[in-house]
């Protein structure tokens, strides 16, 4: 009755017996875990939680084995970011969103298979090949498909072994082997509240590939509510993206790209920055946030301040920095309806002095010499085929015999990630030390997001450093480039 009668916005959450009404002050706040218990909800016990996580684990293998039951369609290599991704073993990637109703887990179900159709990198696994990890993409197989993992809490309390375990899943889960590197969940709170979480690779994933998913997956779920067909797309294949890069430069010359990218003062300026730190290298990683309040939020706005602050830290002007970013355009082909990660992370000499407008001039001109002749870094500085006519690229940019130095400042923007939260709910000002996961030292990783209030700068560093001090001369830098504003306190 009420999935036929009744308006889906409206179904409730919950819906208990009379006698266990609740009985409470309009407007009332109540603690998560006190409103369980007055539901009645029972928490779940360890044993059960380890069931759950032994299910996923069969789903898992299902579908993977299900994959595997078509026909072998294409074989090719891994794009240049990911062949260091899988080397690494890096942890994975999440995607998350909510369905804030009713869920119809037959049509869901539906739209999970069509977006493994349409994405050839859902369909994809590693293999071990010569000289180089190549991909092997199977064709959507004529058996019926897998659900989607199903994981029903709506009559327990799942705070507790549960919420424990499904983190350590998120945290810790590694794919190795000739196996599919993702796993699509849905968590069921109760009648409308869901969640859908993607475990992927980090080959498999990058800020895009989030939105793709989400979007995609939805729409098509949108569409088989309402009797329609499924959303006409194009999807470029993530193998057209890695023959495109394969490619090289086009137009353009070693020579002419040293300067339009000023590498020589970049590998002058890295140099400098290695020798006065070579004594400052840690085995151990920290992990922290800095918080900038500022009335504007982009790029410009974003890495002027990351500049600046290190400038008043490391008292060096011109800073050697690694731009992750999201190549999906190079010539006439774009690639942003695609799932798989197109990360390039692009040497770009930033002066602290700059003007916010001349950063961000700056970047835009060099980002477009990429876009215009069909420019990947990470595919010129590693794969075997551009020996000899990039050679010089390769000294300047230095990243490393193993990558030890890929990363000494590398800046990535995610922009309004953290939407509708302001800084007393996003930020923690713990310091975590951790073993260096990768055996790459960073000074400066850079995570920057915007949220109401300003900026989130979360670091990475594997140098002996303070931490306070790094806090202090970010401050310091914000007020200096927002001189005479107001800035939120």
């Amino acid at each position: 009755m009420m999935t036929g009668k009744v308006a889906k916005t409206l179904l409730p959450h919950y819906i208990v017996p009379l006698h266990q009404k609740i009985e409470a002050e309009p407007h009332e706040a109540v603690e998560e875990e006190v409103f369980c218990r007055r539901l009645g909800l029972r928490r779940m016990g360890a044993d059960e939680a380890e069931a759950i996580r032994g299910r996923l684990q069969d789903d898992y293998d299902q579908m993977d084995r299900w994959i595997k039951t078509g026909q072998v369609a294409h074989e090719y290599p891994l794009g240049a970011i990911q062949q260091m991704q899988i080397k690494f073993q890096t942890p994975p990637s999440l995607v998350f969103f909510k369905l804030d109703e009713y869920v119809d887990c037959t049509l869901l179900d539906r739209a999970y298979a069509w977006l493994v159709q349409n994405q050839g990198q859902l369909r994809s696994v590693p293999v071990q090949g010569e000289p180089c990890v190549c991909w092997k993409e199977y064709a959507f197989p004529s058996g019926r498909p897998p659900k989607l993992s199903l994981i029903d809490v709506s009559g327990l309390d799942p705070s507790g072994p549960f919420m424990d375990m499904l983190q350590d899943v998120v945290e810790n889960t590694r794919y190795a082997g000739e196996h599919i590197l993702y796993q699509m969940v849905v968590l069921k709170r109760n009648l409308r509240e869901h969640y859908v979480i993607g475990v992927l690779h980090h080959v498999l994933c990058d800020r895009v590939t989030t939105e793709v998913i989400e979007r995609q997956l939805v729409s098509c779920y949108r569409n088989l509510l309402q009797d329609q067909a499924p959303p006409l797309e194009e999807v470029k294949p993530f193998a057209a993206y890695v023959h495109q890069i394969q490619r090289g430069p086009q137009a353009i010359a070693e020579q002419e790209l040293i300067p339009a990218f000023e590498l020589e003062t970049f590998q002058r300026s890295k140099r400098d920055i290695l020798r006065r730190l070579a004594h400052r290298t840690s085995d151990e990683a920290l992990l922290f946030n800095v918080n900038i309040p500022a009335k504007e939020h982009s790029l410009g706005a974003a890495l002027s301040v990351y500049a600046k602050g290190l400038q008043t830290y490391l008292g060096t002007n011109h800073l050697p920095l690694l731009f992750l970013y999201d190549g999906r355009r190079y010539e006439d082909a774009s690639y942003y309806n695609t799932i798989g990660e197109f990360i390039d992370f692009v040497p770009l000499l930033i002066d602290a002095g700059w003007k916010q407008e001349e950063t961000i001039r700056s970047v835009r001109t060099r980002l477009d010499l990429l876009k215009d002749h069909n420019i990947n870094f990470m595919h010129l500085l590693t794969d075997p085929a551009c020996r000899g006519s990039w050679d010089r690229i390769k000294e300047l940019v230095q990243f490393g015999e193993q990558y030890e130095h890929l990363d000494l400042f590398m800046f990535n923007y995610l922009g309004n990630s953290t939407k509708g939260l302001s800084q007393q709910n996003v930020y923690d000002d713990t310091v975590v030390k951790q073993p260096n996961p990768l055996p790459i030292y960073s000074l400066f990783n850079c995570i920057a997001a915007s949220h109401a209030d300003g900026f989130m700068f979360s670091m990475r560093c594997s140098y002996k450093i303070d931490v306070e001090e790094v806090r202090a001369a970010f401050h310091e830098a914000a007020c200096a480039e927002y001189q005479g504003e107001s800035l939120p306190n």
